[in-house]
């Protein structure tokens, strides 16, 4: 039987023509890779193309809400959700789920494009200055794409480097080829550095929809905090953030809707004829507006956490409804033209100020400094850390959820630190308590990969 990777990775990629907005896109056609890679245009339509890929609902809006639902601060509804993400939440996935398989299928569709970018440059006619930049960003999405699989499909780099990671896959390939079996986890994260280094240190300044120097730099302190490499998280974060400042307190409350800020890095632009905005982030949260599924709540102890003069309080109604909060932080417009961030300088402080307290003696005034940044920001009254050690980290721990929570961190910050995940509030209605050994702390391998491929490996616990 044909392996299902290789089936998206045949010599056939999707299409985007470029209208006046590079991501207003007519619908995809497939094409012969010859001919893709025939004109510089024609490439950079292939580019293009795997930032459709990206957006495409059930792959980073779906991956970016299952980051929070699969913690404990974030819950969906146990009545009237639609049936969606409520396996997820409760941690029941199955390998045959389709945002399990989707989440693996458009990754990999997307390192299909770049893939195709990065090995048939040669033979277009074009200066060498831009195949350079083509390249670049075409790495940099390589290295994103990789970073999110490995994440939710493997144990962590911090647990076990030697574990099961995800196929890597570099270049085109052919239906005859044999399927790919699973790199480890440290080989997979040696990739993405490579790929994140090389888009980092080559990029030129961007537009914000498309993968820019500075959130190439931010990508790469991701994954070395992940890596608990912590000088370089902190050095790269810094660098990351260089020349983008805060948002004001007012902003933070605004609706997160568009990039029009100083403090968004990197984000994806949704249109409405591309994807279906009702699958979209805000669809979920924006609970007091009529448009979506309004299904998601915030856990009544989580709001808690918040001071009474934090600006951040007032981004969570007071009031309870289906056992929680409701989310006043994203504002679901219609139109379905919206921006979903991908990235903020905020999240570049708290990188900085973990790695600096990690880093220990020394370091933790700069830790404290990258810390008062975020709070000082959110709450005029605040008071900056005097804290060292393993207080200072959880203090900036605590600081990541209340900044960034339904921008899909959460889930992935308990596993890299090896926590479990722990729910008790009476909002939850699955309660749990899961160590990061327990095998429903991976997603599982999606079943038509099983199938299909008999070098494939299933993640343990589920069925084969």
């Amino acid at each position: 039987m044909k392996n299902r990777i290789l089936l998206l990775l045949l010599l056939t990629l999707l299409f985007a023509s470029c209208g006046e907005d590079f991501l207003e896109l007519t619908p995809s056609e497939s094409i012969e890779a010859s001919d893709a890679m025939s004109t510089p245009a024609k490439v950079n339509a292939v580019l293009i193309g795997a930032y459709d890929q990206m957006q495409y609902s059930y792959y980073l809006p779906y991956f970016i809400m299952e980051g929070d639902v699969k913690g404990e601060d974030v819950f969906v509804k146990s009545s009237g959700n639609y049936g969606r993400h409520v396996e997820t939440y409760a941690y029941t996935e199955l390998p045959t789920m389709y945002y399990c398989e989707d989440v693996w299928a458009y990754a990999y569709k997307v390192i299909t494009n770049v893939n195709l970018v990065i090995n048939g440059l040669e033979a277009v006619d074009m200066d060498e200055a831009s195949k350079v930049q083509l390249i670049a960003e075409s790495r940099g999405l390589r290295g994103y794409s990789y970073l999110n699989m490995i994440q939710a499909y493997a144990m962590p780099y911090a647990v076990d480097p030697s574990a099961l990671g995800v196929p890597l896959i570099l270049e085109p390939v052919l239906p005859s080829d044999p399927g790919p079996s699973r790199s480890t986890v440290q080989e997979v994260y040696t990739q993405i550095i490579s790929d994140l280094t090389y888009a980092a240190e080559n990029l030129v300044a961007s537009e914000s929809y498309r993968l820019t120097t500075a959130a190439a730099k931010g990508l790469l302190a991701r994954a070395y905090l992940n890596m608990e490499d912590w000088a370089n998280a902190s050095k790269w974060a810094k660098e990351a953030r260089d020349g983008y400042s805060l948002m004001t307190a007012d902003q933070l409350l605004e609706g997160f809707q568009d990039d029009s800020n100083s403090e968004w890095m990197w984000s994806l632009r949704s249109v409405a004829d591309d994807n279906n905005g009702y699958l979209h982030v805000a669809s979920f949260y924006d609970a007091l507006r009529t448009l979506g599924y309004n299904s998601f709540r915030i856990d009544v102890d989580f709001r808690a956490l918040f001071g009474a003069d934090d600006t951040r309080l007032q981004q969570i109604d007071d009031g309870v409804y289906s056992g929680g909060h409701v989310s006043l932080k994203f504002e679901h417009v219609s139109g379905w033209v919206m921006d979903q961030v991908l990235m903020r300088a905020s999240e570049m402080y708290l990188i900085e100020a973990e790695a600096e307290a990690e880093l220990g003696a020394g370091h933790e005034t700069a830790a404290q400094d990258a810390l008062f940044a975020i709070q000082s920001r959110a709450d005029a009254t605040a008071v900056k850390s005097t804290s060292t050690g393993e207080t200072l980290i959880n203090e900036v721990l605590l600081e990541r959820r209340k900044e960034l929570w339904g921008e899909g961190f959460r889930w992935f910050d308990l596993n890299r630190r090896g926590l479990n995940v722990t729910r008790t509030s009476s909002s939850h209605w699955a309660l749990l308590d899961l160590p990061i050994t327990d095998n429903k702390r991976r997603w599982p391998i999606p079943q038509d990969e099983i199938d299909a491929n008999p070098n494939m490996v299933q993640n343990p616990g589920y069925a084969k």
